[in-house]
């Protein structure tokens, strides 16, 4: 398979970057768990261009390669869902499917609420919601504690992963990764998420207007509990379940399901193409 092509645009005083794989006419953009890089979504990524699609994996602001300010004031939701609108600018794209995991798919519905005009779907994995808030928030509360008032022990921990090899695993090395991030700018973006909500209120969930293909986990989770994935479906107007068995199988196995997962991206496109000849 092709590498993929990496590249970087701006968003108001910021450069983020991000991947493209493939150069199909239909457009998935996929974006990664808390404070992890976009190669968290690499394998799927890699799946779902072998199918034809164009697949782009962003490296939201505070992650990655991108940019990583220290101020919680550049952090919210709204700031991630204006982020994955000016990435369809910089595209060229009016409308895409946008695929979020955990922490990801709070800035995929983000994105929904704000911008459903440029939306033909939307594909939501392990949803953090009513169930899983109050777990979610006091671990994220633990972590955010533990890089302000550790930042000595949290740089030592950088060190000590930054300089330890790669390559004994995809999740091994996101691991490392995520270690290895300064932890300033780490607390920043948890603290601008917190303060911000992990969640959409209910209101906003029963009235999303692209459908949605939720991805929720066979075997208990605390942090993304099967409950909030059903429950979303009972909500959104458009909504339908497929299960992975634990958050690993997408990053590590994910043939399995990535078949599904592009034929509703495909689907998505096909109506909302269908819906724009209807309309003009």
């Amino acid at each position: 398979m092709t590498p993929p092509r990496t590249r970087r645009f701006d968003v108001g005083d910021h450069r983020l970057a991000y991947d493209v794989r493939g150069d199909g006419p239909d457009t998935v953009v996929l974006i990664p768990g808390l404070l992890m890089s976009r190669r968290m979504q690499g394998p799927l990524a890699d799946e779902l261009a072998a199918t034809g699609l164009r697949v782009v994996t962003l490296d939201p602001l505070g992650t990655g390669e991108s940019d990583r300010p220290a101020d919680s004031s550049s952090y919210s939701m709204r700031g991630f869902a204006e982020q994955v609108v000016a990435l369809l600018d910089e595209l060229g794209v009016d409308r895409a499917v946008v695929y979020g995991t955990s922490a990801g798919s709070a800035m995929t519905l983000a994105v929904a609420a704000h911008a459903p005009d440029r939306l033909h779907g939307i594909v939501v994995e392990g949803p953090v919601l009513d169930r899983s808030i109050l777990f979610a928030t006091a671990c994220a509360g633990v972590v955010l504690a533990g890089l302000t008032y550790g930042r000595p022990l949290a740089w030592l921990t950088a060190r000590g992963a930054a300089a330890l090899p790669r390559g004994f695993g995809l999740i091994t090395d996101l691991t490392l990764d995520w270690l290895a991030q300064d932890a300033r700018p780490s607390a920043a973006a948890m603290q601008g998420m917190i303060y911000t909500g992990f969640k959409p209120p209910k209101d906003v969930r029963e009235q999303l207007r692209p459908p949605v293909l939720v991805i929720g986990y066979r075997y208990f989770d605390p942090i993304h509990r099967p409950a909030d994935a059903r429950g979303l479906v009972e909500e959104a107007p458009d909504a339908r379940l497929l299960r992975a068995r634990t958050w690993l199988e997408l990053r590590s196995e994910p043939a399995r399901l990535a078949p599904e997962i592009a034929g509703f991206v495909r689907a998505c496109h096909a109506a909302g193409a269908t819906a724009n000849v209807v309309t003009a």
